[in-house]
């Protein structure tokens, strides 16, 4: 095969790693989760209010609404709700300078109103997943973060060693700052899988980065 025909092949395999738009500057990944995200952008305005209608979404924060959050159910409603389902969902935001338009807390912010939607969602099935609160709001950062005013950075290990969970034994860690806390979750998840004194494998748990 020629220079020419090799770098052309090549290209065209590049080219199969990525779902394009109308928008030259807009692209997905070719994978599940890339195939979702173009239905959503090639999506009517109707279906986006349909689905966010699903969710319940616009909504209020729930962080100190009564039922919402395993930390704001009373333990009886705990017990009753692991029985229908069995999945704990856990976001996980940080403290970051997003600019001076915004607040510093806008990963936590939008990754906590997501899950809620989430349990509405679940809710309206009868099945009501359990939402724990954020167990951290100070993340792991790219080194370009370094100095920013208002960006709190923790080390990775202390990320990881903050998001192990139990006894709940199937998870969902969705993650709101999506790059470097993706990585120290993923990290730490064998360790979260088997916790210190336990004889049978746990299953490991799920580590979700959302952004709008």
């Amino acid at each position: 095969m020629t220079k020419k025909a090799n770098a052309k092949a090549k290209a065209k395999d590049k080219d199969k790693m990525w779902l394009t738009t109308k928008n030259p500057a807009i692209i997905f990944e070719d994978n599940t989760v890339g195939h979702l995200k173009k239905r959503l952008w090639d999506a009517p305005e109707a279906e986006i209010d349909r689905i966010l209608s699903d969710y319940g979404i616009p909504a209020a924060p729930e962080l100190g609404k009564a039922g919402s959050y395993i930390q704001t159910t009373v333990r009886n409603e705990v017990i009753k709700n692991r029985r229908k389902n069995d999945i704990v969902m856990i976001p996980v935001g940080c403290t970051e300078n997003h600019g001076i338009h915004t607040v510093s807390g806008l990963d936590t912010f939008m990754v906590t109103q997501i899950a809620e939607g989430v349990r509405r969602y679940t809710a309206k099935q009868g099945k009501p997943i359990n939402l724990a609160l954020p167990p951290l709001n100070y993340g792991g950062h790219p080194y370009h973060h370094l100095g920013m005013a208002g960006t709190v950075i923790m080390p990775e290990e202390v990320v990881c060693s903050n998001s192990r969970t139990a006894p709940w034994e199937r998870s969902i860690t969705a993650d709101g700052r999506y790059t470097a806390m993706t990585s120290g979750l993923r990290s730490s998840a064998p360790r979260v899988a088997q916790p210190r004194g336990t004889r049978s494998p746990r299953r490991s748990p799920s580590i979700t980065p959302i952004r709008p």
